[in-house]
């Protein structure tokens, strides 16, 4: 992705122009298995929508985003945001938005990487820009982004959410309310270990990318809908974010943010 400065110029307005990663409302503490958040426990997380294949009037959940700043969020390119896409803020049971507590915004400009490509995955990251501008507040807040090449150790314990499918099955129905789950981030030699060279391409690349999991059965893990969506670990007072991919086993990979700019 362009450095701060580039996508200012690009974008218009500063991308981290208020504090960040400080949530207003009380975070409790959250468990590894996964369960319901506690309402905007989690400020940055956004909802983008896809309009239902069947029912033209319908827009489903579809992917994740975060909110790094009034105007902007980030999300992977894989979820195929288009400008004229709605995208929400503030919810915490789907479908259900009411203003002001939760903001339906428009997609007006996409960023996505030019070296992106699908198959096998490769700089799977996008900007957005939407309109109007966010009303930030308790429900509604920005996460921050970290330092270019800043990456927390091992072990450190991070928190991923979304309204994806609670199991891996096309059967399975997603939830209504936010879920969240806590997982530690892993060494690269287990990312590599536990994904390598899949058939179709796909492998763990270190400079883009971080995994975090329970490398134990019965851990947490995301599933369809979820990706895009924030894994955020907690740096001295603020919350950072990494992009959920959507990968139905254990670990859980993610995008390197600091990697992009």
């Amino acid at each position: 992705m362009p450095d701060r400065s580039t996508c200012a110029r690009l974008f218009g307005t500063p991308l981290q122009e208020v504090t960040c990663g400080q949530p207003t409302m009380h975070t409790q503490t959250v468990v590894a298995n996964g369960e319901i958040a506690q309402p905007h426990a989690w400020p940055w997380q956004m909802a983008l929508l896809k309009q239902n294949r069947r029912v033209a009037s319908v827009l489903n959940h579809h992917c994740g985003a975060s909110i790094i700043g009034r105007e902007h969020a980030v999300t992977a390119a894989h979820c195929y945001p288009t400008v004229g896409g709605r995208v929400v803020a503030g919810m915490h049971t789907y479908p259900h938005c009411t203003p002001p507590s939760c903001q339906i915004v428009t997609i007006i400009q996409i960023w996505i990487h030019p070296n992106y490509i699908n198959n096998p995955v490769r700089n799977d990251v996008a900007l957005l820009k939407f309109s109007p501008p966010l009303d930030f507040g308790n429900t509604i807040h920005p996460v921050c982004l970290p330092e270019p090449f800043q990456h927390p150790p091992a072990c450190t314990q991070c928190v991923f959410t979304g309204w994806g499918n609670i199991r891996h099955s096309r059967f399975s129905n997603a939830p209504q309310q936010l879920q969240q789950a806590q997982a530690p981030l892993l060494e690269d030699s287990q990312c590599k270990e536990s994904y390598g060279q899949s058939p179709d391409g796909w492998a763990f690349i270190p400079s883009q990318m971080t995994c975090v999991g329970d490398l134990n059965a019965g851990g947490a893990s995301i599933c369809n809908g979820d990706s895009g969506g924030p894994l955020v670990c907690k740096i001295p007072g603020k919350c950072t974010t990494d992009i959920k991919i959507f990968f139905s086993t254990q670990p859980i990979p993610a995008r390197r943010v600091s990697r992009f700019y």
